[in-house]
Parts: structure tokens; C-alpha cells; sequence
């Protein structure tokens, strides 16, 4: 899998954060582990093809550290165009973990975010010193980071909309703010095209500024598998799209209230089957209101 599909996935968390958040949608214990292991070793191959460059220029091995930067350069481009996956992800735990007031999601994704930022921190370095990389490749990697920068501060605010604190992972805290700002003013189908309007341009603008070539297409892939299963089935239609906050919330009512209403109609209230949410139903108090 490419970054840039990554990027893609980051875009459909949080353009739907906002119902993931709204229903306090909780992540299995397994997936979040896939996440932070399959993080975890993307991370060290990182590190290691971070490593050969250090090795190369401490040799002085000029022909070397330039044959480094042709073979990896999808590499850089991949640390900084994951990331905003990560910081997406991670601002999604956060909120949800404050909606649970349980430090169940958030000390695994903000574990991630910081192993990515130690890995992007380096990339940056080799950028400003251009050991072995022409100037001309130091100056397309850095407008690709101005640009995944700005798309990350666009999608956290979508959560950050809802849960402003989430407003920590974007790069950039202030302008992160004002796009929190703006999409929490958003009426509802101005809303719905901006968000189709950042999902399809969001893929084909970053692959217009990168390789074709992924450097780890299989990490990448089965850290979108671990993500995705935040993203419950029951919140696409019929034509596999994810439904828009409004629309879901309407159905999810919907079916709390047919259900509480066949919890009512039942023959033996206190046997009847319950959802959570209604559990108060079950009171002998408020039974004998309702058949008076």
C-alpha cells in the first residue's frame, strides 16, 4: 500500500471522527495492538535506512551518500506523508478516550505518534544539511511537507471541531484552530461537499508530488487493516460510502427507539432485551408509570 492511500484512510477518520466520536465508538484491544506493533517495526526499518546514511557520511563515501538518496527518497517521502494518518488516528483516540474517561486508546496512539515524530525529526535534519542530496530534491521534499502539513491541520480539525483539545496533533495549533472553527460552522451539506471535495483531492494531489513506489506497501497495509476497524460496516450505505454524521445519527436514533419501544411492548418488561443506552427502562418504578 501506498502512503499516499494512507493518507487517504486519515481523511475518511476524520472527515467521520465526529460519529466515531458522537457514539463513543470503542477500538478492540487487538487492533490496537496490530497498530503499535506493525507501527513499531515500519518504524525500525526506518531508523535502519536512517542509519546507512549516518554510516555513509561519517565514511565520507560522497558516490554512496548520493546513491542513498536516489534508492530511499520514496522512504522520506513515506515518513512524512504517514504521518498524517498518525496524527489523525491519534487525535481520534484522544477524543475518545476523553469520552470515556479511560486511558485505554490514547497511551498506544500517542506512543505511535511520537516514534513517527522522532523518525520525521530526522528526515527534516537530512533536508536542512543535504548530504549527498541535490538541492533541487531537498526543495520537493519540502514542499511536500508544507503541503501534508497543511492537509494534516485540515483533517484534525474535523475532530478538533468536536473535541477541541485534539487540536494538539495538528502541526500548526493555531491555524489547526481557525480550520476547527470553520468546519464547526459549516452548515450541513456544505459541509457533506467539503468533505467529498478533501478525500478526492487529497489522494491524487499527494501522488502528483511522489514516487510511484512504496517503501514498505506491506507495513502499510496491515496498519490500514488495524485502523479501519474503527470504521464499523453499519457506517457506509448501500454504495459503500461513509454515511455523513447527520444521517447517522438519525438511523442510530431510529433504532434505539424501535428498540426501546419493543422493550415496552414486551409481555414481561424486566425479561425483555435491552441496549445499554436504555437500561433505565428496566425500572419497576418506571414500569408501573407507563401501565397505569
Amino acid at each position: 500500500m501506498h502512503a499516499a492511500m494512507l493518507a487517504e484512510l486519515a481523511s475518511s477518520l476524520a472527515l467521520h471522527g465526529p460519529s466515531l466520536l458522537a457514539d463513543g465508538a470503542s477500538i478492540p484491544p487487538a487492533a490496537l495492538q496490530d497498530y503499535w506493533v506493525v507501527s513499531r517495526n515500519r518504524s525500525t526499518r526506518w531508523h535502519q535506512t536512517l542509519a546507512m546514511h549516518r554510516q555513509l557520511d561519517r565514511s565520507g563515501d560522497r558516490i554512496g551518500l548520493q546513491a542513498w538518496w536516489e534508492q530511499h527518497l520514496p522512504t522520506l517521502e513515506e515518513i512524512l506523508v504517514s504521518e498524517i494518518l498518525t496524527r489523525v488516528y491519534a487525535a481520534l483516540g484522544h477524543g475518545l478516550d476523553a469520552k470515556h474517561a479511560e486511558p485505554e486508546i490514547y497511551p498506544v496512539v500517542h506512543s505511535v505518534h511520537i516514534s513517527h515524530l522522532e523518525a520525521r525529526n530526522r528526515v527534516l535534519g537530512l533536508m536542512v544539511a543535504q548530504r549527498g542530496g541535490s538541492s533541487q530534491t531537498t526543495a520537493r521534499l519540502n514542499q511536500l511537507r508544507k503541503s501534508v502539513e497543511r492537509w494534516t491541520d485540515v483533517l484534525v480539525a474535523q475532530i478538533a471541531a468536536v473535541n477541541p483539545d485534539a487540536a494538539r496533533y495538528g502541526t500548526v495549533l493555531e491555524r489547526t484552530l481557525e480550520f476547527a472553527d470553520e468546519a464547526a460552522d459549516q452548515a450541513g451539506a456544505v459541509r457533506q461537499t467539503h468533505r467529498r471535495l478533501l478525500t478526492a483531492t487529497l489522494r491524487s494531489s499527494l501522488l502528483r508530488q511522489m514516487h510511484a513506489t512504496a517503501a514498505n506497501p506491506d507495513e502499510n497495509g496491515k496498519i490500514s487493516d488495524a485502523v479501519l476497524v474503527c470504521i464499523r460496516p453499519d457506517m457506509f450505505d448501500s454504495l459503500g460510502t461513509l454515511q455523513s454524521l447527520w444521517l447517522h445519527r438519525l438511523k442510530h436514533s431510529a433504532e434505539q427507539t424501535d428498540s426501546v419501544l419493543t422493550q415496552l411492548l414486551a409481555p414481561n418488561l424486566a425479561t425483555a432485551d435491552l441496549l445499554p443506552d436504555f437500561e433505565a427502562v428496566r425500572a419497576p418504578e418506571f414500569a408501573r408509570r407507563l401501565r397505569r
